[in-house]
């Protein structure tokens, strides 16, 4: 097992040192599957219907997903008839679509313990909810990450 991990982590090492270009695919993969967390960690967070079969078979359709559509898929698999990026939308944002859906439609069909998951929804919502002057600035925290998502890219 270390050794199997010392290897990958001086190949890694070889990748970043010997082919920028290869970095910079991986490292956006790496963020495309990354991404794909999200839908998890808004089932702990804010939408308790979700399962976790629903979760689990969302995370692997999206995995999927990202991988097809983005340019290691074209690698891996040859010419694809959509190409990289179909629409000219991110693997990310494909993946999340898919990974989402998938989620709420097997979260539809499958079903949890419930009531334990309220237990934990609601010893959530007793420690760490805001009071309720800070309640009441959600809206406008909303408004400033809007603006932030929209104005706030970096020229380069």
């Amino acid at each position: 097992m270390l050794l199997s991990l010392l290897i990958i982590r001086r190949r890694g090492l070889l990748v970043a040192t010997t082919n920028t270009e290869a970095l910079v695919l991986l490292s956006g993969l790496a963020v495309s599957y990354g991404f794909q967390m999200w839908p998890a960690l808004i089932a702990v967070c804010y939408w308790p219907f979700l399962t976790r079969q629903g979760v689990v078979t969302g995370l692997i359709a999206g995995m999927i997903t990202v991988t097809v559509t983005d340019a290691i898929g074209v690698a891996w698999l040859g010419t694809l008839p959509w190409g990289r990026w179909p629409l000219t939308i991110h693997a990310a944002g494909w993946g999340i679509t898919v990974n989402l859906t998938v989620a709420v439609l097997v979260s539809l069909v499958t079903r949890d313990d419930r009531e334990r998951k309220m237990e934990f929804h609601t010893l959530l919502r007793t420690y760490a909810a805001p009071e309720l002057a800070r309640r009441r600035l959600v809206p406008l925290a909303w408004v400033f990450t809007i603006l932030w998502f929209a104005f706030g890219r970096s020229k380069s």
